[in-house]
């Protein structure tokens, strides 16, 4: 067996799997699971058992499913289990990739802000030009309108195209990481659109809203790359709505350009795949309109850019990166005791959901902007969690500094 996958400490793995197999029915060496309620809850469960070593999230999970519809494999042997799932890893893994494009739409209309941006994985495109794959794409969706109309998906014709091109072995991976890309770029375009963003004190006047300007509309889907669908699978959101005006930009050319350099200064970035993770968490957080959500949400940014879940290091690692740091020490560990209080008892105070909306998003903010105008002074993000823990007293500072000397000489007197 190799050393991919591993069960977790804490589940019985014969249970877990008896159950899932109570719920296959084998067929001509085809599998299917019947009552599908009972496998997705069960299927769930056996995702948390098992972990995986250097694979992504998405991998691992279709690894295991890919083993679960392997009628040849037997469910009564955990171990056994594990080596079929690595295999099929293994089997994904040499798959080629092609190339895929991910439709949707944001909340935006007006002039054009940029014409396509690129980071050498993906590319997105704002309002694509009339052409042939932007009318076979168009055509593709309208053929899907029946079960759109079915599921109450509401329209979009009112809202601006954004097309991300990317390369993936199957659908599923294609639509995540389209996705991930798209909501890459709205993260930092809502950061630069959020600073200014100011407390509304009527706010607890009106239904709660997002903070984000420049959110996905209601429908995606995936295409090949002339246009037709890649999949009859679409993706929507539930019980979508925005009801704030839609994104406007005062001069859209000084926008783009402003985008661009942010842009550029990400992908040259030491710290891009850390910011990159901050970005999207930022702006899933900041996207969401109720209170518990989004506070959450927001919160995994600065769990990304500190390193950490533990939330004294967190907060003592955030604050310097701020000019006033015991005042964000004590925001910080304001909006700490709301979001545990929110994960544990859920007892949010929606009286002030519109301020910690607004404190976390300042905060998740301005840690991601530090990121991208500092972070060529790092060689990775352990260089940045070394700043971060650095004293405040310069004599401290000075006497790491003179002993760092000093260990440099000795380490050198002993080599000779």
């Amino acid at each position: 067996m190799g050393d991919k996958f591993s069960w977790v400490r804490g589940y019985s793995r014969n249970l877990i799997l008896s159950k899932i197999a109570a719920t296959r029915k084998v067929n001509d060496d085809r599998c299917s699971f019947s009552p599908a309620q009972e496998y997705d809850y069960w299927l769930a469960v056996l995702r948390s058992a098992i972990r995986s070593k250097d694979i992504s999230d998405l991998d691992r999970r279709r690894s295991i499913v890919a083993a679960l519809s392997d009628a040849s494999l037997n469910l009564n042997d955990p171990d056994n289990f594990l080596a079929r799932c690595e295999q099929t890893y293994l089997a994904l893994s040499t798959t080629l990739d092609s190339e895929f494009v991910l439709y949707t739409t944001v909340t935006y209309s007006g002039p054009k802000l940029i014409d396509s941006l690129g980071d050498g994985k993906s590319r997105i495109v704002w309002q694509p030009k009339e052409g042939p794959f932007l009318r076979n794409a168009v055509a593709a969706r309208q053929s899907l309108s029946s079960k759109r109309h079915h599921r109450k998906i509401p329209g979009d014709d009112n809202l601006n195209p954004l097309l991300a091109f990317v390369s993936a072995r199957d659908v599923l991976s294609a639509f995540e990481a389209g996705i991930y890309a798209i909501d890459r770029f709205r993260g930092l375009l809502n950061c630069m659109m959020n600073f200014q963003h100011q407390l509304n004190p009527f706010a607890t006047f009106s239904s709660p809203h997002a903070v984000n300007s420049v959110r996905l509309g209601p429908f995606h889907t995936l295409h090949r790359t002339d246009g037709s669908l890649a999949t009859e699978t679409f993706w929507f959101v539930p019980q979508w709505m925005h009801e704030a005006p839609s994104a406007k930009f005062e001069d859209p050319k000084d926008y783009g350009r402003e985008l661009r350099k942010w842009w550029k200064k990400l992908n040259a970035n030491p710290l891009e795949a850390m910011i990159s993770d901050a970005l999207v968490k930022y702006c899933r957080g900041t996207d969401a309109h109720l209170h518990d959500e989004l506070l959450l949400g927001t919160w995994r940014s600065l769990e990304r850019i500190a390193g950490t879940d533990n939330y004294d290091l967190l907060i003592d690692r955030i604050i310097r990166i701020f000019p006033n740091p015991e005042e964000i020490r004590q925001v910080a560990n304001h909006l700490r005791h709301r979001r545990n209080a929110s994960v544990h008892s859920g007892s949010g105070d929606t009286r002030e959901a519109h301020v910690i909306a607004y404190q976390v998003e300042q905060l998740a903010r301005r840690a991601i902007f530090f990121c991208l105008e500092y972070g060529n002074k790092f060689r990775d993000q352990s260089g940045l969690q070394e700043f971060l823990d650095m004293p405040f007293e310069l004599p401290r500072i000075e006497e790491r500094d003179r002993i760092s000397r000093f260990f440099t000489r000795y380490r050198a007197q002993l080599n000779n």
